[in-house]
């Protein structure tokens, strides 16, 4: 069993949700009527998605970035995402993560710290 590119699409986007303070700059959300909402983080989408190799080291840092089983500590048909530059202490230990993904993924997904800044992404 594995996890699907779009499932790990989305634990990334979740990512970003989650953590909305850290990777946007603190703009107003351009999809809320009260502009004292701030951006739920997916302003960083696009960077985000670039896979590992593309981004700049400077985009590394402000966004997580997704892996493939061949550069994370992870298993064929598994996921890894690295965030260390931007991203809060401890990140991967987050429980509101854990249930977010589980929420967003419709419990497909299971995460798991690798270190501090790694977190693997697998298959329930």
């Amino acid at each position: 069993m594995s996890v699907s590119r779009t499932d790990a699409a989305t634990v990334l986007k979740t990512i970003l949700t989650t953590f909305n303070s850290y990777v946007c700059p603190g703009h107003p959300s351009p999809d809320a009527d009260d502009l004292d909402v701030i951006c739920d983080g997916t302003c960083m989408w696009t960077t985000a998605q670039k896979f590992g190799q593309a981004k700049t080291w400077a985009e590394i840092d402000a966004t997580p970035t997704l892996y493939d089983h061949t550069q994370g500590e992870v298993s064929k048909g598994n996921w890894s995402i690295a965030w260390e530059g931007n991203a809060p202490d401890e990140w991967v230990f987050s429980e509101k993560l854990t249930e977010n993904v589980r929420e967003t993924t419709g419990g497909r997904v299971f995460i798991e710290p690798i270190n501090t800044c790694i977190l693997g992404v697998y298959p329930r």
